[in-house]
């Protein structure tokens, strides 16, 4: 806009602007998501591949993609940090150039650019762009598919996890319970260990006894049986 201000009157001006932003496709450059200045930059990669693979080549093996090198072409022209002389150029060749082709006729160059060729450069981007839009859709789908089988494994682990837990505290009671019994089965046997003890140590008092008392039987019995016959025959 600074170059046409400086060198056409005002109305002259506008009517240039309006026309390099409509005609040229040039606002719809600057429009949201910018898909016009992406379409300029799909167009720019085919047509240097098509007439200057040389170069094409060059700009692949360095990683050099279109918006890394058009981008600053289109702001040195538009900021004036190229000559004015270039810049004036510029804004004089577009709209001349534009206005003398008749439709369908070459431009200067002996490799020109046709129209056909940009429209048809033009719907290969838009079924890129198509493509792209159902990819990212898909993947918007299997990401909320992924999304909500995660959801539901989370709340079936949560659901197992809480099941688990509940279960893990019932035995733990049992277990408290098992353990309470077994002290006093323990305390009972200790008992019944002390009871078979002691009578294990009267029982053996006892035949001691019965052994002393058959000991003095087998000693002093003739004796008692004469002192029994005596009294029975008295």
């Amino acid at each position: 806009a600074r170059a046409l201000l400086l060198n056409y009157p005002r109305r002259r001006h506008s009517k240039l602007l309006v026309q390099i932003m409509y005609d040229y496709g040039v606002r719809k450059m600057f429009t949201a998501g910018f898909e016009g200045l992406q379409l300029r930059f799909y167009q720019l990669d085919a047509l240097l591949k098509q007439h200057c693979p040389e170069v094409f080549s060059h700009f692949k093996r360095l990683g050099c993609e279109p918006h890394m090198y058009a981008s600053p072409m289109v702001s040195n022209v538009v900021h004036f940090q190229v000559p004015l002389t270039a810049v004036n150029r510029v804004m004089d060749v577009v709209p001349i150039d534009r206005g003398r082709r008749r439709p369908g006729e070459s431009g200067p160059q002996s490799e020109s650019i046709s129209t056909k060729r940009l429209d048809k450069l033009s719907k290969e981007f838009q079924a890129e762009q198509e493509a792209g839009k159902e990819r990212t859709r898909d993947y918007r789908s299997d990401c909320m598919r992924l999304q909500e089988e995660n959801d539901c494994l989370a709340r079936e682990l949560l659901h197992s996890q809480t099941q688990n837990r509940m279960q893990q505290d019932l035995l733990e009671d049992k277990l408290d319970v098992v353990q309470t019994e077994l002290l006093l089965t323990k305390q009972m046997l200790t008992e019944k260990d002390d009871e078979a003890l002691k009578l294990a140590e009267n029982n053996a008092r006892l035949k001691d006894m019965v052994r002393e008392s058959s000991r003095l039987t087998a000693t002093n019995g003739p004796e008692l049986l004469t002192s029994i016959n005596r009294l029975l025959v008295d």
